[in-house]
């Protein structure tokens, strides 16, 4: 269900030349092995702004599809979490 979901948000959205989806400022890529995440990416003088975009606009698209949860982890600034989706946290690269 959350794959399908994330598929339908991600042809929801413009493709640029390259074939990058986002709008605004922000992108999404699908993280490799893992059908259902997508890392948001912004960059320029707006970062901030085009992540919060790009979460916002995910977040609304995911909380509308009934059965789905959601849940929020707020990582330190020396953490990250596997893109691989094992949930396992990793020391950030310095």
């Amino acid at each position: 269900m959350a794959a399908r979901t994330l598929q339908r948000f991600l042809e929801g959205l413009p493709t640029d030349a390259s074939g990058i989806r986002g709008s605004g400022g922000w992108a999404v890529v699908p993280v490799d092995g893992n059908r259902c995440a997508l890392d948001i990416v912004s960059g320029g003088q707006d970062v901030a702004d085009g992540i919060q975009a790009g979460a916002d606009a995910l977040f609304d698209a995911v909380a509308a599809t009934e059965g789905i949860g959601l849940s929020w982890h707020q990582l330190n600034s020396d953490e990250t979490i596997d893109s691989a989706g094992t949930g396992k946290r990793l020391q950030a690269p310095l």
